[in-house]
């Protein structure tokens, strides 16, 4: 391989390379996200559609807060939390009687190594820039890059997550062919002193991306303070709040049901737009109890 270059497409919430082929272009056309969080404990499902113009590999990397417990999840969790959306809106509809359609060096540490089917996976704890950069092309070398591009914009942005003590971070080596397939979800566990998502290592690419995040919590979120990312909404700009009991949380999950209990709420978030404009991760520290009469 001659040379390695950014891709300019965003995948999920993650930096991607397209890093074998530097002349293929990687194609992301659905991006998804289920999250649940209670009392410093976070469930992250994430999933998307990837295709590339030849077959190539692709690396992904994810920043955590914390080192996360990884296993494989099933696409029918997004199935089940769209119905859950769809009958929450349908019944909202008829109260309202409204009419509508139904490492080596010490600042880096390779903590484990997974393979989940068509992912190849490695956690490492980073606190040191210039260990990871060695660390980074040591990696680079063994997944066969033979000529190691210029890593200062990667390099910068782990900076700033290390700056705000965000130390873990997930490689992820997936090999994408021509065909649009779904990349089969990942389940993470970590801990984390708010529901936190990575948005900044977007900034890795170019161009524009949507993503949507379902959010599963004990109470509501205020969702209004995570500019650019909006509240999903039904209707009329009324945000989706919808009540999952404890046999809808095991339905959709069952990790779900056991993390949060009894009850929870589901709301959304989504953007779409410029990866620039994706300056700062989400993290959400507040939430209040929802008061009907």
């Amino acid at each position: 391989m001659a040379y390695f270059i950014w891709i300019t497409l965003l995948f999920q919430d993650r930096g991607v390379w397209s890093y074998l082929r530097p002349d293929v272009n990687v194609y992301e056309p659905g991006q998804k996200a289920v999250i649940a969080y209670n009392r410093g404990t976070e469930i992250l499902i994430l999933s998307n559609d990837l295709y590339a113009e030849e077959e190539t590999k692709v690396l992904e990397i994810l920043p955590l807060p914390s080192v996360p417990e990884i296993d494989s999840s099933d696409i029918t969790v997004f199935y089940r939390v769209q119905e859950k959306i769809q009958e929450h809106i349908f019944k909202f509809a008829e109260e309202m009687n409204l009419a509508f359609d139904k490492r080596r060096g010490k600042g880096i540490k390779e903590l484990f190594h997974k393979r989940i089917g068509p992912h190849g996976l490695t956690v490492v704890r980073i606190t040191s820039k210039k260990d990871f950069k060695e660390w980074l092309y040591r990696f680079l070398e063994k997944e066969g890059v033979s000529e190691i591009p210029e890593t200062a914009r990667i390099e910068s942005l782990v900076t700033l997550y290390l700056d705000d003590e965000i130390n873990y971070f997930v490689f992820d080596v997936v090999e994408v062919g021509r065909d649009p397939s779904s990349v089969f979800p990942l389940k993470f566990r970590f801990r984390t002193r708010s529901l936190y998502f990575p948005l900044r290592i977007s900034t890795l690419a170019q161009g524009n991306t949507k993503i949507q995040l379902f959010l599963i919590t004990r109470h509501i979120p205020d969702l209004f303070r995570n500019y650019p990312l909006e509240p999903g909404k039904m209707m009329i700009g009324i945000p989706l709040e919808a009540k999952l009991h404890s046999q809808d949380l095991f339905r959709i999950e069952p990790d779900f049901a056991r993390l949060l209990g009894g009850s929870a709420y589901l709301t959304a978030l989504h953007y779409d737009g410029p990866v620039s404009g994706l300056s700062k991760d989400l993290m959400i520290k507040r939430f209040y109890k929802l008061i009907r009469n």
